[in-house]
C-alpha cells in the first residue's frame, strides 16, 4: 500500500475495517501513520480480490 496515495489507502482501510473490525485486533506498525489489522488464524491480511496488505507486523 506504500505505493498508493493517502486518500486511496484510506479508502482501502475504511472498506477493510468495516469487514473485519468485529473479529480483529489492531497493531501499530512501527513509525508508519497506518494501522495493521491481524487475525490470529491468518498470516498477513487479505481482502476480497486477494490483495495482501502486509506480510508481517512487529509488536512493540
Amino acid at each position: 500500500l506504500v505505493s498508493l496515495d493517502q486518500d486511496r489507502r484510506q479508502e482501502l482501510y475504511d472498506e477493510f475495517f468495516t469487514f473485519v473490525q468485529e473479529e480483529s485486533f489492531y497493531v501499530a506498525v512501527g513509525h508508519l501513520p497506518a494501522v495493521f489489522i491481524a487475525r490470529p488464524e491468518v498470516e498477513g491480511v487479505r481482502i476480497v480480490g486477494g490483495r495482501l496488505l502486509f506480510n508481517e507486523a512487529r509488536l512493540q
